[in-house]
């Protein structure tokens, strides 16, 4: 319930206290304020099965009821009035006409929306509302106190199961070039190459006029090597001829013939 609707209550209980005084039709005795009631809402199952619309939830203390609710759907009931148990704080409920295992402590102005009440099958009634009992009217509603410090945090749960693998980031800058290697060992030698085409024809040189000259200069020099060859043999013949001694006068064939210079 909102702090609005406290207000409002509170406000309607106070001119109805005031109301007695105003009309002068007698006077209110002073009460005692009453303890705030408690809410409670939650799921109720029946027969491990959600407890279907209209099923009944009651919170008691051994036959005293002390508040009741109505399922709505999927087994969820809103919070309703529970209020304060007569004997300690310890408070059960039914589910229908099942009586649930879940126990509760019940606490003043409290506020819960997490029961959770199980209850074995058994017969359901028509879906009514179960009559409460009689609360007297109290002279005055203390306001809600504030919040109560938030409880220790449970233990954390499970890993959940592992999501999609996201999109690939973007590339990172290119590292800094590393050291130059050690040369490679050679290679071995490949296969001998097709033979390459033939080269035009080059322009034609003086070789034949060399030829030709070089044909008559060592033929000139030939005809002087056999001319001087054959004055040597002349010289030699004539110095043989000179030195030769000379035959006697009158004899031979060669007697009386005159001496040759």
């Amino acid at each position: 319930m909102s702090k609005r609707h406290w207000f409002a209550m509170t406000l309607a209980l106070s001119l109805l206290l005031a109301l007695p005084w105003a009309t002068g039709l007698g006077s209110v005795s002073a009460q005692a304020p009453s303890v705030p009631p408690a809410f409670w809402g939650g799921v109720a199952w029946l027969g491990g099965e959600l407890a279907p619309p209209g099923t009944p939830v009651q919170a008691m203390q051994g036959t005293t009821v002390l508040g009741a609710g109505v399922v709505e759907a999927q087994g969820r009931f809103k919070p309703f009035q529970i209020d304060e148990p007569p004997a300690g704080n310890a408070v059960f409920f039914m589910v229908g006409n099942s009586i649930s295992g879940a126990e509760a402590q019940w606490s003043s102005g409290s506020l819960r929306i997490d029961l959770e009440l199980r209850a074995a099958t058994g017969a359901q009634p028509a879906a009514t509302a179960t009559p409460l009992p009689a609360i007297a009217t109290p002279a005055a509603t203390l306001p809600a106190g504030p919040p109560g410090p938030a409880g220790p945090a449970g233990p954390p749960g499970g890993d959940g199961p592992r999501g999609e693998p996201g999109p690939a980031g973007p590339p990172g800058p290119p590292g800094a070039a590393g050291p130059p290697g050690p040369p490679g060992e050679p290679g071995a030698a490949g296969p001998q190459g097709d033979r390459g085409p033939e080269g035009e024809e080059g322009p034609r040189g003086r070789a034949a006029e060399s030829d030709s000259y070089g044909l008559y200069t060592l033929g000139a020099a030939g005809v002087a090597a056999l001319l001087a060859l054959a004055a040597l043999v002349v010289g030699i013949i004539a110095l043989t001829r000179r030195g030769a001694p000379q035959p006697a006068a009158g004899t031979g064939d060669d007697a009386g013939a005159p001496p040759v210079d």
